[in-house]
């Protein structure tokens, strides 16, 4: 029967993988250490099992929040975490708290484009996951991301595009009820100077839209006739610089999106725009 000591000896290993630069020892390390985990929920009293987890996580929350980790060191902890959300909890509502608080303050405080990503995607996992006993946390995430769209901070407008695309998909309920705040705000992202925040604006829209497609078209034209007018605005901007060029830029990013996902919403759109320009109809 396994004791403490033989699972602490096998977490300072592992945690050792998830140091490495190496992507790939860190995933292995990672997986490893899940299973290292179920087997400690097996083998050990509910006693013994809730101080070796609570040992374990402070010692993964330390690797993605040392002020000093290099952003490798950041990453191995977040894919650890990501690994360990659906083990079995000695708490699992505490560990849902402790995860979600972590995730949060993670996304609020990096500027590293993959830490923000690899977040990101971690708090998708747990917005999915059958073990979370409320979305309080998930609704409190959509929200502050629709708020950090127009956010100052080019970090958090990117963090935002990041976190609204996974939930978008791994809480389309929550997300659905938000859509419209979304879509009146994702405008300022899309029209970013920086080309990173445009594409990944275009991926969250991207999110929404497939959400939407997902459910009954009640109110779908209207929003989608919302989106569309935002097109409008980008394009007829006009070539140019600055500004211009990246309001026309998230337009066209929008319609490959809305071509995609609104069915046959945009066809009679490309006929007027042909006949506008002397173009004729299809056939023309």
């Amino acid at each position: 029967m396994a004791t403490l000591e033989m699972e602490n000896s096998s977490v300072h290993f592992l945690i050792q993988g998830l140091r490495s630069k190496d992507a790939q020892t860190r995933t292995r390390a990672a997986k490893e250490l899940r299973s290292s985990m179920e087997s400690a929920s097996r083998s050990l009293s509910i006693e013994t099992f809730a101080r070796f987890e609570q040992d374990l996580f402070q010692r993964v929350f330390s690797l993605v929040h040392a002020p000093d980790s290099p952003l490798w060191e950041k990453l191995g902890g977040l894919e650890a975490m990501d690994e360990l959300l659906d083990v079995p909890s000695a708490d699992t509502e505490t560990k849902v708290i402790k995860f979600a608080n972590k995730l949060s303050f993670s996304l609020r405080s990096s500027i590293e484009y993959e830490f923000l990503l690899q977040a990101s995607r971690t708090l998708g996992h747990l917005a999915r996951s059958s073990v979370v006993p409320n979305a309080d946390y998930v609704e409190f995430e959509v929200d502050r991301g629709v708020e950090w769209l127009s956010s100052e901070q080019s970090s958090r407008r990117l963090a935002a595009c990041f976190v609204l695309k996974e939930l978008a998909a791994n809480a389309p309920t929550l997300f659905y009820a938000k859509t419209g705040d979304f879509l009146d705000r994702v405008w300022v992202a899309l029209r970013d100077q920086k080309p990173i925040i445009r594409l990944n604006a275009a991926r969250a829209l991207s999110g929404c839209l497939r959400m939407l497609s997902t459910r009954s078209a009640l109110n779908h034209v209207n929003w989608y006739c919302k989106v569309y007018e935002q097109v409008q605005v980008g394009l007829l901007t006009g070539p140019g610089k600055g500004g211009q060029t990246s309001a026309m830029h998230g337009s066209l990013l929008v319609v490959g999106e809305m071509l995609s996902y609104t069915g046959d919403f945009m066809v009679p759109r490309f006929q007027v725009g042909r006949e506008r320009r002397g173009g004729g109809g299809v056939g023309g």
